[in-house]
This record gives structure tokens, C-alpha cells and sequence, in this order.
């Protein structure tokens, strides 16, 4: 057995889905089973996968894990694969559905975070998080932030202001939007949406 691993790192940020697969050969073998430890005190099982596995985890904190895969063909044969994830507080990243384009993507914690968003005249954007000012940043065409679990608010501060997307998870999540066109994704729990004059989902 043998991996065919490209891409030996991963990042994201705290709450974020981040995606990841694996391709490996057993030329002899038809039936495998996947042990997944994350790193972070998560371990899954998958008793039937193939050849080329995908996956995704959402890392609760800020840190460096070691994601590790082992695949069984039941017949004794074993192959491991380790990547190193980098979970950041934020990241600006090249829009995967519009490489011209970047957006600002940030976490919070498993508590009750406070995100707020400005743009100012310049063009330029604010994020603050639990009332820290985390940075200003040049343009970007959207924010991304993700809540995680706790009773989370995000607020856009500005007009015009920058579309975002606010992912809740569980807890009682609220988005008070502006004029952009905002979308609000929660988990358990009652969310709330006070809207502007933009398109709210």
C-alpha cells in the first residue's frame, strides 16, 4: 500500500469546514476501512472508503495539529499519511469561485463572540472581534466570518457596506446587517436577522 499525498499542509480558521483528501494504491486489496485522528482529541472511522478519500473538520481553536489517516486492508496491510493544519485567527485568501477577486475570512471561539465590520471611504476594511481591533485590510469583495458554538453577533457597521456571510453554529446567533447582501447560517438554536436594505438569506 502506498499514498500519493500533493499537499503535506493545510490552514483555515477556528469553526471553518476545512476540506482535505487523500489518494492511495493497494493493488491486491478490494475492501479498506480509514482510522482519521485529527489531532485535536477527534478520532473517526470509516469502515468502507476508497482509493481517493475526502473529508472535512472544523477546528475549534487556534493551533498547529497533526491530522493523521491510516488505511486498513483487513488483510494486514497498513499505510499512514500525516498533514500539518495551521488553524489562524484570520486569513485573506483568493475567492475559490473568483481567483481575481479576495475575501477576509476570521473564527471566533466556543463562546459568545462579538464580530463588527466598517469600511470606511478609502475602501479599506475594520474587523474587530470580542471589541479587539484585529487589523484594517485592503479591499476585499466579502467577509466570511464563523462563530462556532456560543451565542455569537456579527455587525456590519458601514454603508455601503461589504457583503457577508456569518456562520453561527450553535448557540443564539444575531446578524445585524446593513446594505449589502448578507447571509446568516446557523446551527442549533434561535437566529435572528435585522436587516438593511440589501438581500438577506
Amino acid at each position: 500500500m502506498g499514498y500519493h499525498d500533493a499537499a503535506p499542509r493545510a490552514s483555515g480558521v477556528p469553526g471553518e469546514p476545512i476540506a482535505f483528501s487523500t489518494r492511495f494504491s493497494d493493488p491486491g486489496g478490494r475492501r479498506w476501512s480509514a482510522t482519521i485522528d485529527y489531532g485535536d482529541g477527534t478520532v473517526e472511522q470509516r469502515k468502507r472508503v476508497d482509493p481517493s478519500l475526502s473529508f472535512d473538520h472544523a477546528y475549534a481553536a487556534v493551533g498547529s495539529y497533526a491530522l493523521r489517516v491510516t488505511i486498513s486492508d483487513g488483510e494486514g496491510g497498513i499505510a499512514t499519511t500525516e498533514r500539518q493544519v495551521d488553524v489562524h485567527p484570520l486569513d485573506v485568501r483568493r475567492d475559490a469561485a473568483d481567483p481575481s477577486r479576495f475575501i477576509l475570512v476570521a473564527g471566533g471561539t466556543t463562546g459568545a463572540d462579538r464580530f463588527a465590520v466598517k469600511r470606511y471611504e478609502s475602501g479599506t476594511f475594520e474587523l474587530w472581534v470580542n471589541g479587539v481591533s484585529v487589523g484594517t485590510f485592503l479591499p476585499v469583495a466579502s467577509v466570511v466570518l464563523y462563530g462556532g458554538a456560543g451565542d455569537d453577533v456579527a455587525t456590519v457597521l458601514s454603508q455601503p457596506s461589504v457583503p457577508l456571510a456569518f456562520y453561527g453554529g450553535a448557540g443564539d446567533d444575531v446578524l445585524f446587517s446593513a446594505s449589502g447582501d448578507d447571509l446568516l447560517v446557523g446551527g442549533l438554536g434561535r437566529d435572528r436577522v435585522f436587516g438593511g436594505a440589501g438581500l438577506i438569506q
